[in-house]
């Protein structure tokens, strides 16, 4: 049985989640964020890492598809890291 694109990308968001949390990261599956903008994004994967001197955030935005993506979906979430 294949997987519908909306099914991939799931289980892609799943590995990438397993991937962070396997390095020590602290990883939120599919949540929200809100911006300075006062706006709420939906993030695929937010990772977390603490140093002794910085706290590095990661946010993944996954895709599932079988041809490269356009370029709009990557200016979105320029601007969501942005905001």
């Amino acid at each position: 049985m294949s997987l519908d694109g909306y099914e991939k990308g799931l289980e892609l968001e799943k590995l990438i989640s397993q991937v962070f949390s396997s390095k020590g990261y602290y990883v939120v599956h599919n949540t929200k964020l809100k911006g300075r903008s006062g706006v709420e994004h939906q993030i695929d994967v937010y990772a977390e890492y603490k140093c002794p001197l910085h706290l590095s955030k990661i946010i993944v935005e996954c895709k599932a598809h079988d041809k490269p993506i356009n370029k709009e979906i990557v200016m979105k979430l320029i601007q969501e890291v942005n905001d």
